[in-house]
């Protein structure tokens, strides 16, 4: 007679709302289990009961009313481990009375074994069961092992259970599972970097972290951040993607910084619509005055470019200062009377027998006062000439 084997794992959980998802997983690794004895309990007429040994070929007595019953061979064991009695694995079949595990599988289950659970992570209650069974319809319990008590997340705790003759050597962990974080499991991130889920990661509580050139994590870090070239006007320029600079409407130039609204602005730049800024030597809303310093003289000539004079005809000079007919180049004085003062002046020094300091200074001062008065540089020259003649 075949007997297998059944060990069930349960535990009582609180399910996460409908609002939330959680998912948290328990690791189940199994040391060992044992039924030296290779029996199994049986309840028979009146709830009676009695140990069978698993396999009766050849023995002599297959069941009695003593846990002491030995048996020949080994039962046919197979292991069901259930957490909220509906998240379950089930092992294959293993013919062994004894069983010690290394980090290797227990039946076709890696072990460890990994069950997840949707639900978030509570403060648990843990009822450990092993039951074997002779068919699909009956599963005669064993033993039941219970304990009750707190795990914290993260934490591993290892338990030994043995009574009569069923012995189980286990630990339990219990870790958030792949991509949920938080105490209780309820936060999601999983890591992505593509154009469709985004660009970030996640930190140690669960936060989204947008990877570098990225930005918004509200938006799962799907906005670039984008720097323009250097020197693109943040008004007139724009760009799609670093180290770019397209221009708005209305705008030019490489840097997009010259306003196509300001195309009068003959020599200058418009910077801001309709706002000319004149380059050096032009003045005017449009830029289009050039600036002489010093200015063309009267009406002699006028200033066509930054400081270039254009003299009206027959009109000469630098400045157009010098009249229609000045074939002497010194012009004509307008100021005889204030002149021929200032010859007086200069007789009268000639005359002293020495040319003090005092009177240099009233004859320099008369040709200053000359030169106000005439605004002709020849005037200048010529009276300074007269101080070196006859006072030096």
């Amino acid at each position: 007679m075949m007997i297998n084997a059944f060990i069930c794992l349960l535990f009582v959980l609180v399910s996460c709302t409908q609002f939330v998802h959680c998912d948290y997983t328990a690791e189940i690794r199994i040391f060992s289990y044992g039924n030296p004895r290779k029996i199994h309990r049986s309840i028979g007429a009146g709830n009676s009961l009695t140990y069978c040994c698993c396999d009766c070929q050849g023995q002599p007595t297959c069941c009695n009313s003593g846990a002491a019953q030995s048996c020949a061979h080994n039962c046919n064991t197979k292991v069901l481990i259930c957490i909220a009695d509906k998240y379950c694995v089930t092992s294959t079949y293993m013919a062994q009375g004894n069983q010690t595990f290394t980090n290797t599988a227990f039946g076709n289950l890696a072990n460890p074994i990994y069950i997840n659970v949707p639900a978030p992570f509570t403060q648990v209650k843990q009822l450990f069961q092993f039951f074997l069974y002779k068919s699909a319809d009956s599963m005669p319990l064993i033993k039941e092992f219970t304990e009750n008590l707190y795990i914290p997340l993260g934490d591993t705790e290892e338990f030994y259970n043995e009574e009569n003759f069923v012995s189980l050597h286990h630990s339990i962990t219990y870790r958030c599972s792949d991509n949920y974080y938080h105490g209780n499991c309820s936060v999601y991130c999983k890591a992505y970097d593509d154009n469709t889920n985004g660009h970030y990661t996640c930190n140690s509580i669960g936060e989204k972290i947008c990877l570098a050139g990225y930005t918004n994590t509200s938006n799962n870090c799907l906005e670039r951040i984008i720097v323009c070239r250097e020197g693109c006007h943040p008004t007139g320029g724009y760009c799609t993607v670093s180290n770019q600079c397209l221009c708005n409407n209305g705008w030019t130039g490489t840097n997009c910084d010259i306003s196509t609204t300001c195309s009068s602005c003959t020599n200058g730049v418009c910077y801001e619509p309709n706002e000319c800024t004149c380059n050096h030597g032009w003045i005017g809303l449009d830029c289009s005055t050039p600036v002489c310093d010093p200015p063309c003289n009267g009406p002699g000539g006028r200033c066509y470019s930054p400081n270039n004079c254009s003299c009206y005809e027959n009109w000469s000079g630098r400045l157009c200062d010098i009249p229609p007919g000045d074939s002497s180049g010194t012009g004509t004085c307008s100021n005889t009377t204030l002149l021929l003062s200032i010859l007086d002046t200069v007789n009268s020094i000639n005359e002293a027998t020495t040319c003090s300091k005092d009177n240099a200074t009233a004859l320099l001062s008369t040709v200053l006062s000359a030169v106000n008065g005439s605004g002709s540089v020849v005037h200048a020259v010529t009276l300074i000439t007269l101080i070196t003649i006859h006072c030096c």
